[in-house]
């Protein structure tokens, strides 16, 4: 999936900054873009036994100003909350490295990030002000955009035992880390029958991590879990469309 999970925003909605101290070397060498596929694909999002609501994630290829790129789409609905999520991110097809990054919440744009040659620069809604807040700062190396999540785990050559923290920026918590951990491998049953899947932990600091599925043949998503919430891979995405 995408983008931010809505499940990554129900739980990490009070987490602190991201980790500065872990290491940024290495991790650009386990990204591979071209791993990615065109498609549309949906995700029903759970508390307990419940599903609250849906995810929608469309990758498009497209073309940047530097070069071929992706143009991800995540819509994310939690119906009886009332809330609509819709994110626009466009990443080099190669690399990841972002170029745009755009984000709805109902309707009011709280997010809007360019990346250029290490500068991050455009505004974002300040929560606590309830206002919209400049963004203007330069990058010391390399760095992901930290609402990516699904497409930046299917895109990494992952292996068991493998330990990344990449450089990311967030545009509420600012620079940071992603923690990316591989843990171990599992079978699971799906829609297609068993599938051997990666069990990757991922967050912003190592005491808020979310699992995710990823299939070892391709890199699938195939759903994540975080406590008591979870998404589950849908066969195809009805239950959004009946949700708009």
């Amino acid at each position: 999936m995408s983008m931010r999970l809505l499940l990554a925003t129900l739980v990490f909605l009070t987490v602190p900054a991201a980790a500065q101290d872990a290491t940024t070397t290495g991790w650009t060498d386990a990204i591979d873009g071209d791993r990615l596929q065109e498609g549309q694909t949906c995700f029903a999002l759970k508390a307990g036994e419940n599903v609250v609501g849906f995810q929608r994630e469309t990758i498009t290829p497209a073309v940047s100003i530097e070069g071929p790129a992706w143009r991800i789409v995540s819509e994310q609905v939690l119906p009886e909350r009332g809330i609509t999520f819709v994110d626009h991110f466009l990443h080099d097809r190669e690399t990841l490295a972002p170029v745009a990054f755009h984000s709805i919440l109902n309707g009011q744009e709280i997010a809007r990030l360019s990346y250029l040659n290490g500068r991050i620069f455009g505004k974002r809604f300040d929560r606590q002000e309830k206002a919209a807040k400049p963004v203007d700062l330069n990058a010391d190396g390399p760095v992901l955009d930290g609402n990516l999540w699904g497409p930046l785990l299917a895109a990494l050559n992952l292996e068991d035992g493998m330990q990344l923290r990449p450089q990311i920026y967030q545009y509420n918590d600012g620079l940071g880390n992603f923690v990316i951990d591989v843990t171990g491998v599992d079978t699971i049953e799906t829609a297609d029958g068993p599938r051997d899947v990666y069990l990757v932990d991922m967050g912003f600091s190592e005491d808020r991590l979310t699992t995710y599925l990823i299939g070892k043949a391709d890199g699938t998503e195939y759903g994540s879990r975080s406590g008591n919430f979870s998404t589950t891979r849908l066969p195809d995405c009805a239950g959004l469309d009946a949700a708009d």
